[in-house]
């Protein structure tokens, strides 16, 4: 989604990449709300197979979206460009991957220690507890699912960049899997 949107917004509609940096976090987390609401009945495995379920029909969409989407062939990256810097060379974006990632992982670490951080790690920990704690668990999940959709889409746009590509082949459950596995693993 960040890719994509990314490429659009900038090449397509002449948005500013910061402005569209922006535009699509607060884009994801809008998607990751609505498919929150849509999918918070479930949980654990079923959750997955619902999210490859939209993962899928986000394939499809790519694929038959023509000229909008590039189809089968995807979109090519239009180039960075940042107010009293100019057009970014790779070294650059690379630079400013590394700076948004050092970032995030500081405004996530910030965000753990404020009332709605320990309010997901209870939740991670003991849903019961949190639920007799009078805690509304629904709300908390879907600002969870926003905060995270919008982080993922962070990340997507800079991806697309940094390979300077995207196409539906990318997005693959393999794909999926991988990067899930790596969150897994990665703790």
């Amino acid at each position: 989604f960040g890719a994509y949107a990314g490429f659009l917004l900038v090449d397509r509609y002449s948005v500013p990449f910061p402005a569209a940096f922006v535009i699509i976090g607060a884009a994801g987390a809008l998607v990751g709300y609505v498919v929150g609401f849509l999918s918070l009945r479930f949980s654990g495995f079923h959750l997955a197979i619902v999210t490859l379920g939209l993962l899928q029909v986000f394939l499809v969409f790519l694929n038959q979206g023509g000229d909008f989407t590039g189809g089968g062939a995807g979109l090519v990256a239009p180039a960075v460009s940042l107010p009293g810097i100019g057009e970014l060379s790779e070294d650059q974006m690379a630079r400013t991957c590394i700076f948004v990632a050092v970032l995030v992982v500081l405004l996530a670490a910030s965000l753990m220690r404020t009332p709605l951080g320990r309010s997901w790690l209870a939740l991670r920990d003991n849903e019961p507890a949190v639920l007799m704690q009078g805690i509304d668990v629904r709300r908390m999940k879907l600002r969870a699912f926003s905060c995270s959709s919008a982080l993922i889409s962070f990340a997507g746009v800079l991806y697309g960049y940094v390979l300077g590509s995207t196409s539906p082949s990318s997005y693959t459950v393999d794909a999926s899997i991988f990067h899930s596995a790596l969150v897994v693993v990665g703790g």
